[in-house]
């Protein structure tokens, strides 16, 4: 890894006839395998920003605008505190760099550093980031100190992946009259693309006849900022006639809303596709209500023909997505991000809760 430099020395003060200590942080910019590879990233990420936030707002600035340090001061958040927005030189090469800050008025406070990547061409406009991340950190007066901070591509930015299906993978008695499986996708995909490249397979390895339907879900993302996924329903023509295991096979093929294809596994340099399995609970005999067959995690379908799954995101969310219980919505796990007041425990946002 390269450092960039120092994209300024924050608020350091001017001392006549005296040298200010060295203090600093260096921010070492690192990406989730389950989510991009540095060499993605890079490809879309021209420039970096830092914003640099404390509690109460922070030493030395007090008014918008150019601040002696050479970043701009403005509240960024509308939370009525001002944050200073850096801009590092441009990126360059096939590693991520590490970004150093000099601090000095701030030294030993709690501080919050927010990095925005843009694409080349782009402003700084924070709602324009195509990869964001963070992280807390507390430099001591003379300190310099080295910090891993998480920094990935926003959802929409990265190739399309399943983040849960149901019935989920390795599912059991799964009733036997189905009419549909859900899968939801880590961001906006084309339609046509998803229904031709998605299919449930019988035990004997046919596929079964289906329709499908694409629906949009929003939620707040680890950034904070709105975003939105795909949720594909497939209803299938008749219910799990077979005994034995059925398999959900999603991919490649899928394009994203900007043209990103399907890759279930970035980290590999193939279009990985996503398979899932369950096995039906075939029963004998009947003659009663189709809903009476709709066993935990399940429910009848609108026609009360059959049994749908509930839409819950607790069954299983793909490595580095969480579930938002609030919004049923698999999440981007906020650890992978460090851009807001995450939880620890859990991988969500503190206050966290999908936009209306």
């Amino acid at each position: 890894m390269t450092i960039l430099g120092r994209l300024a020395p924050l608020l350091l003060p001017v001392l006549a006839g005296c040298a200010a200590p060295t203090t600093a942080v260096q921010l070492v910019l690192t990406t989730t395998p389950d989510l991009c590879t540095p060499a993605d990233l890079l490809a879309q990420v021209a420039t970096v920003a830092v914003v640099v936030a404390a509690p109460g707002g922070l030493a030395g600035v007090t008014a918008p605008g150019p601040t002696e340090g050479g970043g701009t001061a403005a509240d960024l958040d509308g939370d009525g505190v001002l944050e200073v927005l850096f801009q590092a030189p441009p990126l360059g090469g096939p590693e991520l760099p590490i970004l150093e800050l000099g601090l000095a008025h701030n030294a030993g406070r709690e501080l919050t550093f927010r990095v925005l990547g843009f694409p080349a061409g782009a402003d700084l406009d924070p709602a324009r980031a195509v990869a964001i991340g963070g992280v807390t950190a507390t430099v001591a007066p003379g300190e310099v100190r080295r910090v891993g901070t998480p920094f990935n591509l926003r959802a929409a930015a990265r190739p399309p992946k399943v983040v849960l299906a149901l019935p989920p993978d390795g599912a059991a008695d799964v009733p036997q009259n189905l009419r549909a499986v859900t899968v939801m996708l880590s961001t906006v995909v084309d339609a046509a693309s998803a229904a031709a490249a998605t299919r449930v397979l019988a035990p004997d390895g046919h596929a079964l006849t289906l329709t499908t339907a694409l629906d949009t879900l929003s939620y707040a993302s680890a950034g904070g900022a709105a975003e939105q996924r795909s949720l594909l329903t497939l209803t299938l023509a008749e219910g799990l006639t077979l005994p034995g295991q059925y398999t959900i096979a999603v991919g490649p093929g899928i394009v994203s809303a900007l043209g990103r294809r399907f890759d279930q596994d970035p980290a590999t340099l193939a279009e990985d596709g996503f398979t899932s399995r369950f096995t039906a609970a075939l029963t004998v005999g009947g003659g009663g209500h189709p809903c009476e067959m709709c066993t935990a995690g399940y429910e009848c379908d609108a026609a009360e023909t059959g049994c749908v799954p509930l839409l819950d995101c607790a069954a299983a969310c793909a490595p580095a997505y969480v579930c938002d219980p609030a919004a049923a919505v698999c999440v981007e796990d906020c650890r992978t991000y460090g851009a807001c007041d995450c939880d620890p425990q859990t991988g969500l946002c503190r206050g966290h809760a999908a936009p209306q």
